[in-house]
């Protein structure tokens, strides 16, 4: 009924930097304890964590991916879970690398 303006209009979107919540990154490392409890093969524990990492990624629209991998890396003390996610963001890394090189090599021919 005020003659003012929402709240809604006033708010920037400006992105903002926030950090994952500690729970968010301990149930992931919970559930690849499981499933090497669990005997998973490493193939799907690794697909989980991608999944887990694009889905995250995608839903935040403030989160790379590159950069919450090295944070659940960081605090992991268990080292299978750790050595998946490297794993994973190395595998991650190496694909941007290769296609950022077919990319050049196609400008160049």
């Amino acid at each position: 009924m005020g003659g003012g303006k929402s709240i809604v209009t006033h708010q920037k979107h400006d992105a903002l930097r926030i950090a994952p919540h500690p729970r968010t990154i301990r149930k992931a490392r919970e559930q690849i304890r499981w499933m090497v409890a669990d005997q998973v093969s490493p193939a799907k524990i690794r697909n989980y964590f991608a999944r887990w990492l694009h889905w995250w990624v995608n839903t935040s629209e403030t989160w790379d991916f590159e950069e919450l991998a090295k944070r659940f890396i960081s605090t992991c003390w268990q080292g299978t879970a750790a050595a998946i996610a490297t794993d994973v963001l190395r595998h991650y890394t190496t694909g941007l690398d290769t296609r950022a090189g077919l990319g050049d090599s196609t400008r160049a021919a």
